[in-house]
Parts: C-alpha cells; structure tokens; sequence
C-alpha cells in the first residue's frame, strides 16, 4: 500500500499533467491494479493537498492558478 504523503504527490502530479479535470476513476487508474489505494484513500489524499471536488472530477484550484500564471508569464 502507497502511503499517504507519497500517494498525495502521485495525485497532485497526475492533476497537473492532466489538460483536465478527472475523476477518482481516472485517478486511481494511473496505478497497477495490485497497488492501486481504493476510493476513500484517494479522497483523503487530495484533501491533504487542497484539492476541490467539482461533482465526481478533481482539480487543485491553487495547482490550476499556478499553472494559468506560469503559462501567461512565458508569453
């Protein structure tokens, strides 16, 4: 079983290569089956890193932001 902090970054990564919000299907998915943490671990997880549900998709509004502001300040 991954624990908690590690799992959180594995997570916190996924949303931020992800061009979309995705849910804790898709979420849980990025991991082989035998070590895939189960739907509850993964809600725990990113509430450690102040990430927000928008019906059943996941985003980091503060992930999101940083990334809006890094994108406008190359231009």
């Amino acid at each position: 079983m991954i624990e908690k902090p590690e799992l959180a970054l594995i997570l916190e990564a996924a949303i931020m290569a992800s061009s979309r919000p995705l849910n804790v299907d898709q979420l849980a998915a990025i991991f082989a089956e035998e070590e895939r943490p189960d739907v509850d671990a993964i809600r725990c997880a990113l509430e450690t890193k102040g990430v927000k549900r928008s019906g059943e998709s996941m985003a980091s509004t503060s992930l999101m932001r940083s990334r809006t502001d890094s994108a406008s300040s190359v231009t």
